[in-house]
């Protein structure tokens, strides 16, 4: 086991290639019965805060609705290119 910087233990475990899901987007060996060493870190403890509680967060940063909208509608804009 390693420590990381915030004192969570990161446990090391060796899997098969094929046990990793292909949603995790790794480069893995051809051979699926290939072993693989990964790291696992817990995830740390939940802030307590909720996301209703970020409603009415952002309240000012815009002068209006529309600088709003043009805003969101300039950034899809700039997916799509």
């Amino acid at each position: 086991m390693e420590t990381t910087a915030k004192n969570r233990k990161t446990i090391r475990r060796t899997v098969k290639a094929s046990d990793i899901p292909k949603s995790w987007q790794v480069d893995l060996p051809d051979d699926p019965e290939a072993s693989v060493t990964v790291l696992i870190t817990p995830v740390g403890k939940p802030s307590g805060r909720r996301l209703v509680d970020f409603i009415g967060a952002g309240k000012g940063v815009y002068g209006n609705r529309q600088e709003a909208d043009t805003y969101l509608r300039n950034l899809r804009d700039e997916w799509q290119r």
